[in-house]
């Protein structure tokens, strides 16, 4: 009580004192930054599933890079971008001029040790997301189980285009209290899968998925247990498999398209005899005259000379070159220029036959995103344009590629509703269109 009565005294700091402010990023800060997870929705449920499966340090921190992509997020006080290289954690404020007064760099190895750290910890996920898994690993079927009806070469019906309403009536059926809907959904996907060729690239992608349903009528199906070393054994040489399976694609697209450009610099040997016979003719009938003069040298009159008769060709080889030039007028490049036009920020993909074509300096920019070789073709009306392109199978990973800094716009065939499979689900910033028949688009 008695320093109620104390009298009251001021204490004043020297001119241009300044507080001390934190200076540093703290190991806790750092964990609440990995907690949000990756770029995409659910990538944190993605990435916890992939660490409790058992995969090696190596493969996480590959897993961690995909799962955050290129990108970034800005907080109040923090700044967080991502790259191939790793994170990168900034704070910054008012005094700093938002420039930022300390910065971490995790590389991805630092990175997986920390998220792995966190999981065994019981830490990386909330109370919240751990009663969501279920949910999650339902979820994560259900796309799979639409990707088996769109990769069924055999198909007649057209798949449901959006993919979400699917997912939702497939979730009915995986939720369903009793077995019959189950049971009904096995013995359609068995039937599916034994019309396909087991050599085919389709079956290859279709088998598993039809194993997993059957795991999960038996109650075994799960995506957060550890795999045996053996089944993480066979991932790894799957993964191998199919990087390899990519690059002898990639080299046997190149080797096609080097056939194409030689096939159309090349003049057939039938057609170079008739012109070098041409060539000749014309030179004999061109022979200047020679004349003898007073003092017995030859004199060669070079401007006396009549010009050759003009013969007239068979009616079939005045046709050729018509036929020729009408053949390289493309009907379809007005079309591709209406949707140039509707779409001018894309990139246009534009299918001719078993190839997905582009031109312009839409192949240009292709060309180096997805290592294609790049070559010019002649366009009736038009000259040679460039043009670079990929066989229709590679539509999925290449437009993955591009979607990245580009605007897509995919041009089929069939002009019908394509959605591309490997889109992370949620991904609201997708760029991607598809034509339909009257050139309106429709977003994926």
């Amino acid at each position: 009580m008695v320093n109620l009565f104390t009298p009251r005294e001021e204490f004043r700091a020297v001119e241009d004192f300044a507080p001390a402010r934190p200076s540093f990023i703290t190991e806790d800060e750092i964990d609440q930054l990995l907690l949000r997870g990756g770029s995409y929705e659910d990538s944190k449920f993605g990435i916890y599933s992939y660490f409790v499966q058992g995969h090696n340090a190596q493969e996480c921190a590959k897993f961690l890079r995909e799962a955050y992509g290129e990108g970034g997020f800005g907080h109040i006080g923090y700044n967080e971008s991502h790259g191939s290289k790793g994170i990168k954690f900034t704070r910054e404020d008012e005094i700093s001029g938002f420039k930022g007064y300390d910065t971490i760099t995790l590389n991805w190895n630092q990175a997986q040790k920390r998220v792995r750290a966190l999981i065994d910890s019981g830490k990386y996920l909330s109370v919240l997301q751990e009663s969501n898994l279920s949910y999650y690993e339902k979820s994560q079927l259900a796309r799979r189980i639409y990707w088996f009806y769109q990769a069924d070469p055999n198909r007649t019906a057209h798949v449901d285009p959006d993919m979400d309403a699917a997912v939702r009536t497939i979730l009915d059926v995986l939720n369903a209290d009793g077995p019959e809907k189950m049971s009904g959904l096995l013995h359609e996907m068995a039937n599916i899968l034994a019309a396909v060729s087991p050599d085919s690239e389709a079956y290859q992608r279709m088998i598993p998925v039809l194993r997993d349903v059957e795991a999960f009528r038996r109650g075994e199906y799960s995506l957060f247990t550890p795999l045996s070393e053996s089944a993480l054994e066979a991932e790894r040489q799957a993964k191998q498999a199919a990087k390899e399976a990519r690059k002898a694609e990639q080299e046997a697209q190149k080797a096609e398209q080097t056939h194409r450009i030689q096939a159309q610099r090349d003049i057939p040997e039938e057609l170079e005899g008739k012109l070098a016979a041409a060539a000749r003719a014309l030179g004999k009938k061109m022979q200047p005259q020679v004349t003898e003069a007073d003092d017995g040298q030859m004199s060669f009159d070079l401007f006396s000379m009549s010009a050759p008769a003009q013969e007239k060709p068979p009616a079939a080889e005045l046709a050729a070159p018509q036929a020729e030039e009408e053949s390289s007028r493309a009907p379809w490049w007005d079309e591709l220029n209406e949707i140039r036009q509707a779409h001018p920020d894309s990139l246009i993909l534009y299918q001719m036959g078993d190839f997905f074509e582009l031109y312009g300096e839409d192949a240009k920019t292709a060309a180096a995103l997805l290592g294609l070789t790049l070559f010019t073709r002649p366009i009736g009306g038009v000259g040679r344009v460039n043009m670079c392109g990929f066989p229709t199978h590679a539509l999925d990973e290449s437009v993955e590629k591009l979607r990245a800094n580009h605007d897509v716009t995919v041009v089929p065939t069939d002009r019908q509703p394509h959605t591309m499979r490997t889109f992370p689900d949620g991904a609201d910033d997708v760029k991607v269109t598809v034509t339909v028949p009257n050139y309106k688009a429709t977003a994926i």
